[in-house]
């Protein structure tokens, strides 16, 4: 959906599906963490999910400064500055909430970007796991 909607197209659309998409990945990604190392404590099953747990830090952390600085930046700039495709694609670094605006883009593309390798984690843990019978 995020992808469907550019912000050049639909900027509210755009910000509430990247914002549904990222909560529900840090959401899952938070459960399987949970449960991963729950069955690592009670029951040594498999090894520690340290990877997952690094890469749902690294998400959420992405994800606060990703909205801190979208909000930061719609506020420096205006509101119906950012919903004009004009202004916003003229924008450039003297105009104010810039720098605010490039950092939440720069921590979005790291939320993002975290979700293939919290993926590759999952599936390496789902194709080792071997101990089905101690659940």
């Amino acid at each position: 959906m995020a992808g469907n909607f550019r912000t050049t197209e639909s900027v509210p659309i755009h910000t509430v599906a990247a914002f549904s998409m990222i909560t529900l990945n840090l959401i899952y990604f938070s459960i399987q963490s949970y449960i991963s190392r729950q069955l690592y404590n009670h029951f040594s099953i498999e090894s520690p999910p340290t990877s997952m747990i690094i890469f749902t830090v690294f998400g959420i952390v992405s994800y606060v400064v990703c909205a801190f600085a979208t909000l930061v930046s719609a506020l420096q700039f205006g509101f119906d500055n950012v919903s004009d495709n004009e202004k916003r694609l003229r924008w450039n670094s003297n105009d104010d909430g810039y720098m605010a605006h490039v950092i939440g883009c720069i921590a979005e593309w790291i939320a993002i970007n975290g979700v293939p390798l919290m993926y590759l984690c999952l599936f390496r843990r789902m194709k080792n796991f071997e101990n089905k019978n101690k659940i």
